[in-house]
Parts: C-alpha cells; structure tokens; sequence
C-alpha cells in the first residue's frame, strides 16, 4: 500500500483532486460484479455475501471519497 506521500492523484471532470485508490477500488468490484448505489449517507454493495473483509475496509477506508 502506497504511503500519503507518494499516492497518485486524479482531478475528476469539474472536481474534485482524490486518491487514485478509491476509483480503482470502484472499478475493480464492478468488475468483479458487484452494483454499487448510494442513498446519501450509505453506500449499498450487492450482492454483499461476497465482499471480502479486505473489501469491507477498503470501502469503510475510502467512503467519502467513494460517495
């Protein structure tokens, strides 16, 4: 795992600057074939039997950036 001094960055389209991480996390359960949704302070994961516990923290790690 990459240090916070030498994490990559993105500018999204008009914008915020975030980690990397947290898009490539995005892409690779979608990929996986999870459906991710949002509902204002809650992201939902389905189907969610099975996340790894490493799955789990990674989302709790990069929640707000994921939102």
């Amino acid at each position: 795992m990459a240090s916070a001094s030498d994490a990559r960055f993105v500018q999204l389209k008009g914008g915020p600057l975030i980690p990397v991480e947290p898009v490539l996390l995005v892409l690779e359960l979608e990929a996986r074939g999870f459906l991710l949704s949002w509902d204002g302070a809650d992201i939902w994961i389905r189907p969610a039997s099975p996340l790894t516990d490493e799955d789990r923290a990674r989302v709790v790690r990069w929640k707000p950036q994921v939102q």
